[in-house]
């Protein structure tokens, strides 16, 4: 494992973690952090956009349709063995939760209520109302590791 310094005026003593074998090829481009959305990406310029890491070392190029996931949910973490191809629903699959008043992915604060749901193939389904937070929050787990299979983020892994 090696670390290639990521830093910028907004994300101070930022680290992209590669491995050994691919530090002296990666530190011939100076890289830095990116915010896309909700996500970091490490980057480096090229003329007319940027490139990101964990894609070039995957070799997938601008514009093939390929997707990355990073399998433990850091983008700053770009060893191979933490990189995987996917499609979009698997790479929305590991996603971390976004926003909303639960504190678990697929569930919705309801009244008095919690409702767990998970989106399928652009829809949703609805799992079941649960009177305990956790209860919705597991109630996701399994219906995740049903559709999802290694690219779930559960919320209690």
């Amino acid at each position: 494992m090696a670390l290639i310094d990521v830093s910028t005026k907004k994300h101070k003593k930022a680290f992209a973690i590669v491995d050994e074998a691919d530090f002296a090829w990666l530190s011939q481009w100076d890289w830095h952090v990116f915010e896309n959305h909700w996500h970091l990406r490490v980057c480096r310029s090229v003329l007319g956009g940027y490139v990101q890491m964990h894609r070039e070392l995957m070799g997938f190029t601008k514009g093939d349709g390929r997707q990355c996931d990073h399998r433990n949910g850091n983008s700053l973490d770009n060893r191979r063995m933490n990189l995987r191809e996917c499609n979009s629903q698997q790479n929305k699959a590991n996603s971390a939760k976004k926003r909303g008043k639960s504190k678990y992915k697929g569930v919705i604060v309801t009244g008095d209520k919690f409702r767990a749901r998970i989106g399928v193939n652009y829809g949703i389904i609805h799992i079941g109302y649960f009177n305990n937070e956790d209860d919705a929050g597991r109630a996701y787990d399994t219906a995740a590791r049903q559709h999802f299979g290694e690219f779930a983020r559960l919320n209690f892994p």
